[in-house]
């Protein structure tokens, strides 16, 4: 484990830290803090994390832009990408009449 004097990003809920890549939640309940990714020392493979740590990654590299999240917490940028697309898609507007009608692909 890295002994990192932490430098955080910024003073929003999800952040990481610019010197170790360290990305964890400070909750503004009565939750405790979480280290969701270790940064430069996560032996892990990311795409075993969890989806609820997936999806927190996902929202902080669309916030602070893809490129510049991989670069940070060494997370490869097309993994990111795909988490995203995946977890920050917004719901596709759906008439309450279609919802009861079959989906056709051609």
């Amino acid at each position: 484990m890295i002994d990192c004097d932490h430098q955080w990003n910024c003073d929003k809920e999800v952040r990481y830290c610019l010197k170790c890549g360290q990305v964890r939640t400070f909750p503004t309940t009565d939750e405790s803090p979480k280290v969701v990714w270790q940064g430069l020392d996560d032996k892990r493979n990311p795409l075993e994390l969890s989806s609820g740590d997936k999806s927190i990654l996902a929202h902080l590299a669309q916030d602070i832009g893809i490129k510049k999240a991989s670069d940070c917490i060494k997370i490869k940028m097309h993994v990111l990408q795909a988490w995203v697309g995946s977890y920050c898609r917004k719901p596709k507007d759906i008439l309450p009449s279609q919802l009861d009608k079959p989906i056709r692909r051609a």
